[in-house]
């Protein structure tokens, strides 16, 4: 009897220490770190944590698709998608770095998906009827990417956010990029931008888009908010401050409501204001199939959703961590431009990235012809604006004799001689502008493949009180610089 006493005890204490929430409080920077959605005793699934990291969304007063019809909820459902009386966002994951293990397919549904997955990026996906302004067009896919890493310690999971990037019109040197930081608020704030529905952060909800501060990353290259391109006008190639609309908090569509956003509850922008239009349903975009019809220009719409990844066919790519950074650090068009020149000769110019200053670009710049070789150091304000200037400085090197002429004071008067230089190194600066464009699909072949291509003018000069062997630079070429 004492036996089965004591055992029934013991069961009971085994069982409230099983109903006892585990102690979360042991990561090393605390719950309190930026970017910290969620910590819990029991990993989450992968349509759980796209409910966790969820955006809300922040229209002007003046959308156009509200005041055309004010009833029809926006963001809407996707034409080849199932209907919605109410607003759809969807969410796919694009990218993963998993653990040694690679997820079994589709990733959503495998049970050991925060066990297999580091980080990865979850994409959020908007459809919009229409966009207005310049460039106007049927059909309309935006989105946002929020880099995710799923942590574990001593029992305990969380998840974290660690940077945010909101696409804009499609090259990526637009995008607004956010560096999570602990005044971030959640769920995170999407500007939506009036008429043509290119996204940007608020990261302290206080409704004004603000340079530097909701854009910490490639400022001068973010695109920012430029709200009067809706109304047709574009003002100018960076961005300012005019160019976007403060925002009424009864404008935002809000998330679904969840209980799992628990730790960072004291930093919610839902708090902040309860004020919004509606709340939208959460849909998976790898549900959305292909269809026959997507009338008028439904070709543009199936281009945006390859260039998105967006649809059924769209799988997560799966990576290890050497492979996730081969990938990155392989592709040339974040590292290098690379341009045919002229000057006294022809020759090759390549720029390689290098610091982002907030205020601009310092990068590395080599030029080679058949006489000489120049190294510079470049800055310029940005990488993507359509026009810009740049200036350099440096050392240069020939290669061979240089015949020049001087003039010489003789008996007989002034005598004009010509002499031989060895070949020598000089100082030499270089100032000039820069025209980029945006290279369609079609004819990327003719700038080796890069979203970009551009023409450089400049004029070059050696040495540094005296100027002297002035030159005239032009180059052309495939590259963002």
């Amino acid at each position: 009897m004492r036996v089965a006493l004591l055992l029934a005890v013991l069961a009971a204490v085994a069982g409230i220490a099983r109903a006892q929430p585990c102690d979360c409080t042991s990561w090393p920077d605390g719950n309190d770190a930026p970017g910290v959605l969620w910590a819990g005793c029991s990993p989450l699934t992968l349509p759980q944590i796209a409910e966790l990291a969820a955006p809300s969304l922040w229209f002007t007063r003046d959308e156009p698709l509200l005041l055309i019809d004010d009833a029809t909820p926006i963001p809407t459902h996707h034409p080849c998608d199932a209907p919605s009386e109410g607003a759809v966002v969807y969410y796919q994951v694009t990218e993963l770095v998993h653990r040694g293990a690679e997820l079994t397919r589709p990733e959503e549904e495998d049970p050991e998906a925060f066990s297999k997955i580091d980080h990865m990026i979850l994409k959020y996906f908007f459809y919009y009827p229409e966009d207005f302004g310049l460039g106007g067009h049927l059909h309309d896919l935006e989105a946002v990417e929020f880099h995710l890493f799923l942590e574990r310690r001593d029992g305990c999971y969380r998840v974290r956010m660690q940077f945010a990037e909101a696409l804009a019109h499609g090259s990526r040197w637009y995008s607004n990029l956010l560096d999570i930081r602990s005044d971030t608020r959640f769920p995170l704030t999407v500007f939506v931008e009036e008429g043509k529905h290119g996204s940007a952060f608020d990261r302290n909800v206080d409704g004004q888009f603000t340079r530097g501060y909701d854009v910490n990353r490639q400022v001068n290259d973010a695109w920012g908010v430029r709200d009067i391109m809706g109304a047709g006008v574009m003002l100018s190639s960076a961005y300012n401050p005019e160019m976007t609309k403060p925002r009424a908090y009864e404008y935002r569509v809000l998330p679904p409501e969840t209980s799992l956003l628990q730790v960072r509850r004291n930093n919610s922008s839902v708090q902040f204001s309860d004020e919004h239009l509606y709340r939208y349903q959460l849909r998976r975009g790898n549900r959305v199939p292909a269809c026959d019809d997507m009338g008028e220009n439904g070709a543009g719409l199936e281009s945006m959703m390859q260039y998105h990844g967006f649809g059924e066919d769209k799988q997560p790519a799966q990576y290890g961590s050497f492979e996730a950074g081969f990938k990155n650090a392989s592709n040339p068009q974040s590292w290098l431009s690379v341009s045919f020149r002229i000057d006294d000769e022809p020759g090759l110019a390549l720029v390689f990235k290098g610091l982002d200053l907030h205020q601009g670009w310092i990068l590395p710049k080599v030029t080679v012809s058949g006489v000489d070789t120049t190294v510079n150091a470049l800055f310029t304000p940005s990488a993507s604006r359509f026009v810009d200037y740049y200036i350099s400085g440096g050392i240069r090197r020939q290669f061979v004799p240089v015949e020049k002429s001087v003039t010489i004071d003789t008996e007989d008067g002034p005598r004009d001689i010509t002499i031989i230089e060895p070949p020598q190194w000089n100082f030499v600066t270089e100032i000039g502008f820069k025209l980029r464009a945006r290279i369609p699909s079609k004819a990327r072949w003719a700038v080796l493949g890069y979203q970009f291509g551009g023409v450089r003018v400049g004029v070059q000069a050696l040495g540094f009180g005296s100027l002297d062997d002035i030159r005239l630079i032009f180059e052309i070429g495939a590259g963002a610089w």
